[in-house]
């Protein structure tokens, strides 16, 4: 018997939080078909815990997402925090996500027509009960998809975080947290790697108008003249050398940044301590 149990809402970045301080709401869409007004991770415990009155389930599918979930990064999803939750009441499961190139039109031929062979032939080869499995389809027609590819987890591409601050009509400030994404060494066989095909193929699209507004931003800058001359420069051995060595040099300047922040931060906060404590305050 399968048991469809669904998050009502979009729940991406809930990684595998579970709700306890607030109530539950169980919507029934069809013959075993819920909506649940939580988390994912909510999701698989009214499903294995409430739900299924006949015992738990064998097997737990949580997906499939609309998007890759790769490396680290897998912390912070939903669908994978849903198999997650699985895995810690002892069901095993497994993660499944459909990359894309244009958000607003996935093909999902692939996981719908490849899926169920590719969840049996794992239930066939089995895993470890402390582990849930994560598996990501790529974006293309089942007929283009190469073969079922066993990798490690990356590091991923968060190389940190950003916090976009708004003001909205009334005047207060909100925020926006989004990642800021860098390419990071992933380590062997990486699950990056085994999609690397499919990640160039979804901003292909992209870098046709990225090299035109680049060109257009030279352009208001530069003279043709001056344009020229920076082309030469770059055809020379220094010039060759500062295009290998930007990267790295920008990675170090960056942190010679943030260690004057840090140290400025001490130092203002040693000094406000100091004149609080001469006026007396008591820190």
């Amino acid at each position: 018997m399968v048991v469809t149990s669904l998050p009502a809402s979009d729940q991406s970045g809930v990684s595998h939080a579970i709700s306890l301080h607030h109530a539950l709401r169980v919507s029934e869409r069809g013959p075993r078909r819920f909506g649940i007004s939580g988390t994912p991770g909510d999701c698989a415990v009214m499903g294995i815990c409430h739900l299924m009155t006949d015992g738990a389930p064998q097997l737990l599918l949580s997906g499939v997402n609309r998007g890759l979930n790769l490396g680290m990064e897998t912390v912070f999803s939903g669908t994978v925090g849903g198999a997650m939750t699985g895995m810690m009441l002892g069901v095993p499961s497994i993660a499944l996500s459909q990359a894309y190139k244009d958000r607003n039109n996935v093909l999902w031929d692939a996981s719908r027509t490849l899926g169920a062979k590719v969840v049996r032939d794992l239930l066939v080869i089995g895993w470890s009960k402390d582990a849930c499995l994560n598996v990501n389809f790529p974006a293309c027609s089942a007929a283009e998809a190469g073969p079922v590819t066993l990798a490690r987890q990356g590091v991923g591409m968060v190389a940190g975080m950003h916090v976009d601050t708004r003001t909205d009509p009334r005047g207060m400030t909100y925020h926006w947290l989004n990642f800021r994404r860098g390419d990071r060494q992933q380590g062997p066989e990486s699950d990056y790697d085994a999609m690397m095909p499919t990640i160039v193929d979804t901003f292909a699209p992209y870098y046709d108008g990225m090299l035109n507004d680049i060109a257009i931003i030279y352009a208001n800058n530069f003279t043709v003249g001056e344009l020229r001359e920076i082309e030469a420069f770059y055809r020379q051995p220094v010039g060759q050398k500062l295009l290998e060595k930007t990267p790295a040099i920008t990675q170090l300047s960056n942190q010679v940044g943030l260690d004057a922040s840090r140290k400025a931060a001490e130092d203002l906060r040693a000094r406000l301590t100091q004149v609080l404590r001469e006026k007396g305050h008591k820190l």
